[in-house]
Formats: C-alpha cells, sequence, structure tokens
C-alpha cells in the first residue's frame, strides 16, 4: 500500500490520530497484507516510533500523534506491511529478557532457542556441582561457533558472572554486532570475538561450546515465510542439500577443542534430532540427551566428551 493511501486510511477509516485509532488502523492494515500478528507488530512499531515501552500504550490510548510521528510511524507501518521483520525496523530483539542489537547481517534471535540457554546453564550447574564451586565463581570457558548477534553467548554470561567466552563467527558485520551487543549488556571484559570458519581459527579447549548453525535443507528455503526468504541472511540459513553440512564440519572438529568431560550443545532443525546425534557419535562424543521445546520439537542435542 502507498503512503499516501496508508496515510489516508490511518487518517479516516477510524477518525482521529490517537493513538488509540492509529493502532487499530494499522492493525488492520497489517492483518490485510497477511502479517500474523498484527495488532502486536503495530504496537511494537508505534512504541518505537514513540520511544515508549509497549506497555505504556495502554495508559496513552486518547493521545494525539503529531505530524512528524505519525508520518513516521506509518512508514514503519509501511515497511513491515512488506513482511519485513519488525527486529530489522526497529533494530532490536528481546531475548533472555534482554535487548539484542539485530541488523541485516544477523540472524533474528527467536524464543525457541532459550532452550539451548537453559540446556547450557543446566550444565553448568553438573559441572559447579563437581568441582564443589557455587555457580557464579564457576570460571569456565564457553565457545559459540556462529555467534550472529550474541544472544546465546552474551545470555550465559550473564547469568555466569565468573565465565569466559569467545564468539566466532565467519561474518565481519554480524562480529561488529555482537560486540556491540556485548558492551551494552556488560560482559565485553569476558568476552572476544574472532573471524573464523567453524572452528579453524580457535585455540585452546573450552569447558562448553554451543552453536546454533545454519540447518534448513537447500531445496526447504524457498518454502519459507517471506519475512525470513526477503531479509534473513542466507549463508546463516542454509546448510547443504540435506541441512546438515554444518553439523558435519563442527562435528568434526569440536572433539579438539572440548576438555574432557566437556559439554557441546546444538540447536537443530525438526527431523534432524537422529542424525545430528549419529554425527557427534561418530565423533566419540556421547549423547546424553535431546531436548524438546515448548512446542513439543526436538530442539537440542547434549553430547559429552567422556575423555
Amino acid at each position: 500500500m502507498p503512503v499516501s493511501l496508508l496515510r489516508l486510511f490511518l487518517r479516516t477509516s477510524l477518525g482521529t490520530d490517537s493513538v488509540g485509532d492509529v493502532l487499530a488502523g494499522a492493525a488492520s492494515v497489517l492483518k490485510a497484507a497477511g502479517i500474523e500478528t498484527p495488532q502486536l507488530d503495530a504496537a511494537l512499531l508505534l512504541a518505537h516510533t514513540l520511544g515508549m515501552p509497549r506497555e505504556r500504550l495502554l495508559l496513552e490510548q486518547g493521545r494525539v500523534l503529531n505530524s512528524n510521528e505519525l508520518s513516521g510511524f506509518e512508514h514503519l507501518v509501511l515497511r513491515r506491511s512488506k513482511h519485513e521483520p519488525v527486529a530489522y525496523i526497529i533494530e532490536k530483539k528481546e531475548f533472555w529478557s534482554l535487548d539484542f542489537i539485530v541488523t541485516y547481517d544477523t540472524l533474528i534471535p527467536r524464543p525457541d532457542s532459550e532452550i539451548l540457554v537453559e540446556a547450557a546453564l543446566k550444565r553448568a550447574k553438573n559441572i559447579a556441582h563437581t568441582l564443589a564451586r557455587p555457580l557464579t565463581l564457576l570460571d569456565i570457558g564457553i565457545l559459540d561457533i556462529g555467534v550472529g548477534t550474541g544472544c546465546l553467548l552474551i545470555a550465559l554470561l550473564r547469568e555466569l558472572p565468573s565465565a569466559q567466552g569467545l564468539g566466532v563467527d565467519v561474518s565481519v558485520p554480524a562480529l561488529d554486532v555482537a560486540g556491540k551487543n556485548a558492551r551494552t549488556h556488560g560482559v565485553l571484559d569476558r568476552v572476544q570475538f574472532i573471524k573464523s570458519n567453524w572452528c579453524d581459527k580457535v585455540e585452546g579447549k573450552f569447558d562448553m561450546i554451543i552453536s546454533n548453525p545454519p540447518y534448513i535443507p537447500r531445496n526447504d528455503y524457498t518454502h519459507l515465510m517471506k519475512d525470513i526468504t526477503d531479509y534473513e541472511p542466507y549463508t546463516a540459513l542454509v546448510s547443504g542439500e540435506d541441512g546438515l553440512d554444518s553439523y558435519r564440519a563442527i562435528s568434526r572438529q569440536v572433539g579438539s577443542r572440548l576438555k574432557s568431560g566437556g559439554y557441546v550443545l546444538f540447536e537443530i532443525g525438526q527431523g534432524q534430532a537422529e542424525a545430528v546425534a549419529e554425527l557427534l557419535h561418530e565423533n566419540n562424543l556421547a549423547v546424553e540427551e535431546i531436548k524438546k521445546d515448548l512446542a513439543g520439537v526436538q530442539r537440542c542435542v547434549i553430547a559429552r566428551k567422556m575423555n
């Protein structure tokens, strides 16, 4: 919908430029464009436009937007109507109750990935128990392969205040984003970021290795939502014909980068658990658990180096 038509719809279909009416108009526009969560997305965009928490909008229903605010909001709604993800429009996404900077160079953090953080924290508690050390003093080393925004590694470092982290990615712009997020969340002094194709440039051994690598089969890519295919980086999504190329490469390398007793945790795509578990087993890593997400989908494979 052209900007002029969108503005006309927002201003005349409901009669006023108040927060409540403009939100309803924007939600109608987004619904007509096929957006799955039109009310939520409209609220996120308006809150961003007005520089306030989304929850505050409930108290501002009668507030009238000025011309600059309305024009700015209309522009954002137009972008979303073309299926540009909200996270890219407002340049942030919440993960693990933290806001992360997001750019077109990074995947958008997703709630399903929080299961990887939960599983890693459980293993950190196991290590702390073995060492008879409080979790807050657990000075373990964590490697994040394909770090992206840094959301997984930074969330863990926030929960483990004595841990140290290394994040690697083949994308320099993504590493820059991760560094900014680490600074924002106060962990920059405990983390390093380096350019590396998987573990090629990684030195030393770690207590824990985490990774949410590309795992979409090439032929499945074209069937994804426009929000993904038109905007998110292809190389961070697709991994060969069967979606397993990343796991093959990483599984061959992680054993030599893990300390004895250390853990490796992979996020996986639907239906990939058995194949990924077998790859880890072939590389002498003992699979401990396959964890499901809230939808009941097998989402995380956890393995351990036993010697």
